[in-house]
C-alpha cells in the first residue's frame, strides 16, 4: 500500500511534513449532481457493485424527507420534493453510522414566497 506525504512551504519558507491517512481499501462514498430540476445521489465504491446494507438519509432542519436502504448505485430525486435552503444527503452503514455526507443548496421555486 502507498503512503502519501504532502509538503508544505509556507511565506516564510518553512517547510512542513504531513503525513496523510492511509487509503482505505474497501469504502463507499456519495456524490450529488444538480440540473434541470433533479437531484442526483450516487454511490461510488471501491468495489464494482453495492454489497452492504446502506441508507440514504435526506434531511434538512431536523426535517427528514428520504430515508430508505440503497441497493442501487444511484437515486434520483425532485429538486420540488425538498424546500430551498441547505438539504444534507447521508450515506448511512446498517448500524446508521454515517459513512458519508454532501450538503446542496436546493432552490425550489414553487415554495418562495412572493412578496408584493
Amino acid at each position: 500500500m502507498s503512503k502519501y506525504t504532502v509538503h508544505c512551504l509556507n511565506s516564510d519558507n518553512i517547510l512542513k511534513k504531513i503525513d496523510l491517512s492511509a487509503m482505505i481499501e474497501n469504502g463507499y462514498g456519495l456524490s450529488l449532481y444538480s440540473a434541470n430540476g433533479y437531484i442526483s445521489a450516487t454511490i461510488n465504491s471501491t468495489n464494482s457493485q453495492i454489497s452492504d446494507s446502506l441508507f440514504l438519509l435526506v434531511h434538512s432542519k431536523r426535517e427528514v424527507f428520504y430515508i430508505n436502504t440503497i441497493d442501487k448505485t444511484s437515486v434520483v430525486f425532485r429538486n420540488k420534493e425538498f424546500p430551498s435552503g441547505i438539504i444534507s444527503f447521508q450515506l448511512l452503514d446498517s448500524k446508521m453510522n454515517p459513512i458519508s455526507e454532501r450538503l446542496i443548496y436546493n432552490k425550489n421555486e414553487l415554495a418562495e414566497t412572493k412578496m408584493n
